[in-house]
């Protein structure tokens, strides 16, 4: 059973210092975490900033100027080596189309198939996995392509870093397509990225 407190005017003094000091003290932690937490919204915000200059720098200022004398690649006194390389960001707005698109090229190895089932006793998931194809368990399945096999299956596909020798080629072979091709169901951004060694 909880103690019972005293009325304030039965408890002595000492008392009254006591919960003094402990509301001082908490008020001292909570300017303390106020001023942290200001410290960090800073910090982001700085953080913010950097990585938009690091962006800037990585996929237009360098690969910009290198593409100026027609480079890619450079050795700097230092040591340093600064390399421009070619990448892709890509959005599949259509799923079904995309994976339509893989089957038609029969390219469609590249899609994962995932099943998940309701919860089940352990002697039912036991059963399950002895007669997967007897048994009739409610599930759902879904395809997919995991991001970095998709970003690299369009980069291949469209090109991206390329001689435009091979572009043509691949155009011609069907191993490449256009931009326009993809379209329907995929948003791909080609960009430069820059890295230093």
């Amino acid at each position: 059973m909880p103690e019972e407190q005293a009325p304030d005017f039965l408890m002595d003094e000492s008392n009254k210092e006591q919960d003094s000091c402990d509301l001082q003290r908490l008020s001292d932690m909570v300017s303390s975490y106020t001023q942290a937490d200001s410290e960090v919204s800073e910090l982001e915000e700085r953080l913010k900033e950097a990585k938009a200059v690091r962006t800037r720098l990585s996929q237009e200022t360098i690969p910009e100027y290198l593409n100026q004398y027609g480079l890619s690649e450079l050795k700097l006194t230092d040591g340093r080596k600064v390399i421009v390389k070619d990448d892709v960001s890509v959005t599949v707005k259509d799923k079904s189309l995309f994976h339509n698109f893989l089957k038609t090229r029969k390219e469609d190895s590249i899609i994962k198939f995932v099943v998940s089932f309701e919860r089940m006793s352990p002697e039912k998931r036991e059963k399950l996995f002895d007669f997967f194809l007897k048994e009739d368990y409610d599930c759902e399945s879904e395809e997919k392509v995991h991001s970095s096999t998709q970003k690299k299956y369009f980069k291949e596909l469209l090109g991206i870093g390329k001689e435009p020798e091979e572009i043509q080629q691949g155009l011609s072979t069907g191993t490449m397509v256009q931009p326009t091709d993809v379209e329907k169901f995929a948003k791909v951004f080609p960009y430069k990225v820059t890295k230093i060694k």
